[in-house]
């Protein structure tokens, strides 16, 4: 697996930028089981190797960059609209977050998110493109709330020190 920088990031993404840039990019690892491995004791043990999973937005849609193989000449992506992303949902946790992306016709992935010496607000950047997804908040209650009474309307003795 290859050290995440910012550079890596920006141009293992390019290539599925569209006229605009993304706004949110995300370094994560793959965390889900992989059907591609075969089933061994060092699997069970130690679970498969780790492979990236490149995650972009903007306002014209989602990329998601997966690293096939264990070198990083075998990457698949896709570029999707945002009517095409039918969950982007993230677990917090104490070191990493676990985020789960469902595009419609395609089988779930989880994802492992986590700061980095050199990416250190990638697990921000992972909450913002959840957001981007998250329907807008209800507008909050308005409450009936009771004029005050001044001090010289209130009864006798309202004043704590009279002058």
């Amino acid at each position: 697996m290859p050290f995440p920088s910012p550079s890596r990031l920006d141009a293992l993404l390019r290539p599925y930028e569209g006229p605009r840039r993304f706004a949110f990019k995300v370094w994560s690892v793959d965390a889900g089981p992989s059907p591609t491995v075969v089933p061994s004791m060092e699997e069970q043990v130690f679970g498969h190797p780790p492979r990236i999973v490149l995650l972009g937005a903007c306002e014209d849609g989602l990329a998601v960059v997966r690293q096939t193989a264990d070198d990083m000449h075998d990457l698949d992506g896709l570029r999707v609209p945002w009517s095409s992303v039918t969950r982007l949902e993230r677990d917090p946790h104490l070191v990493r977050d676990l985020v789960r992306v469902e595009l419609s016709g395609r089988a779930p992935l989880l994802v492992a998110v986590s700061n980095h010496v050199l990416l250190p607000h990638n697990r921000a950047a992972a909450k913002a493109l959840c957001e981007l997804l998250r329907p807008p908040a209800a507008e909050p209650p308005t409450w009936h709330v009771r004029p005050s009474l001044l001090a010289s309307e209130g009864p006798d003795g309202w004043l704590a020190n009279p002058t």
